[in-house]
């Protein structure tokens, strides 16, 4: 059976991140995992020097999702 995965977090947790799915993967017996995207949205230029063009402020938010396959039965 397929079932997704979502994470989410600021782009300046990209450490926690990669250690948050490393470690579902680990402890999640008998998963495939079928295919991993995401997607960066940007911050709202504020004209204030904030966001991605800006030279500092508030982070991005990182969406990432997994498809993966199982073998455990339906519940219900």
């Amino acid at each position: 059976m397929q079932q997704v995965k979502i994470f989410s977090v600021l782009e300046s947790d990209v450490d926690r991140l990669e250690l948050h799915i490393n470690t579902w993967i680990a402890s999640t017996p008998g998963i495939r995992i079928q295919q991993i995207s995401g997607n960066i949205a940007p911050q709202t230029e504020t004209g204030r020097g904030a966001g991605l063009t800006g030279g500092g402020g508030n982070s991005s938010d990182l969406f990432l999702v997994i498809l993966y396959e199982t073998d455990a039965p339906k519940a219900g």
